[in-house]
């Protein structure tokens, strides 16, 4: 709730200077620096999620050194039919184990190498 009541993409804010200066060594909770993120990073997103919002999700995308932007093609889909949509297991639950599964089979297939 922090991050979408700042605005901003923060570590935790302990709720006064005093306490961010004692965790952070500053007054406010630092930024997360996503530019040092090396891994590869996929991202599933829709234009009607009123917590995440689209421009935010796609500015993070060129913020992170590698990211894959999967725009959900429902028109009214929000943050809660991410868990909660009977279409969940179509858009996301499958795509996201045929990748891990893609993974695990590359990385087996560099073991037996």
């Amino acid at each position: 709730m922090q991050l979408y009541a700042s605005g901003g993409f923060t570590q935790f804010d302990y709720g006064s200077a005093d306490r961010n200066l004692r965790q952070y060594g500053q007054v406010v909770a630092p930024s997360y620096n996503v530019s040092s993120i090396k891994n590869c990073i996929s991202i599933y997103y829709s234009e009607t999620d009123k917590m995440c919002g689209a421009e935010d999700v796609r500015q993070l995308g060129r913020d992170l050194q590698c990211a894959e932007l999967h725009l959900l093609p429902y028109a009214a889909w929000n943050h809660g039919d991410f868990v909660w949509s009977r279409y969940a297991r179509h858009a996301l639950h499958e795509p996201i184990i045929a990748k891990i599964d893609a993974w695990r089979d590359g990385m087996k297939m560099r073991i037996a190498h």
